[in-house]
């Protein structure tokens, strides 16, 4: 495969994820801790309203977020890992949360051209774990989910929480459309196979 052909193979995918992205998702620009790191950052919110009779007499509101970071590498290392979910927590922590909100989840994907270290990957993934809840839960929680895309070998890794999307079209390689992200608040994205699967 020639840099050319691979340029646009990184591309299509890149664009393809985009595309499954926007029919539900908004692209806003992409903070400022993470601007050396991801290309695109894209937000889905949703939110769930009880009334009474009328709805002026509203029982409650509760707010969901999702929000999905997209960066391409040369080689995706454990140290870019680490560094993107130490800026993911860091940036989960500054942002907190609200009453209304029942919960927020991000997930930044590390796209690399190049194959690599599986296992290397695979370790440094399962060490990714982080659940934040604000004032013990009553303003929400908050989870990160770190998922690593090889082109070169057609695979897909993820830390336990974005293990979830892994059931999902979102990473897959295929041009398949994402399909609407549902109510429940335990369901994630639009399939492939888990963690060490190739496309």
């Amino acid at each position: 495969m020639t840099d050319n052909d691979e340029t646009v193979r990184d591309a299509t995918y890149v664009e393809s994820v985009c595309n499954r992205l926007s029919a539900y998702f908004d692209f806003e620009k992409v903070p400022n801790e993470f601007a050396d790191m991801f290309q695109h950052w894209a937000r889905f919110s949703q939110t769930d309203e009880k009334y009474f009779m009328t709805q002026k007499m509203n029982l409650y509101t509760v707010h969901t977020h999702r929000y999905v970071g997209l960066g391409c590498f040369d080689q995706v290392g454990v140290a870019d890992i680490e560094k993107a979910f130490e800026a993911l927590t860091r940036h989960m922590k500054e942002r907190g949360s609200s009453p209304s909100t029942m919960s927020t989840d991000y997930t930044v994907a590390l796209i690399s051209r190049n194959a690599v270290q599986a296992q290397a990957v695979r370790d440094c993934l399962q060490r990714m774990k982080c659940h934040m809840g604000f004032a013990w839960g009553f303003k929400g929680w908050a989870d990160a989910g770190v998922v690593v895309v090889d082109l070169q070998k057609r695979t897909v890794y993820a830390n336990r929480f974005a293990e979830k999307q892994l059931q999902t079209v979102l990473w897959s390689f295929d041009d398949k459309p994402i399909v609407p992200p549902s109510r429940s608040i335990f369901a994630r994205f639009g399939l492939i196979r888990c963690g060490c699967c190739t496309g």
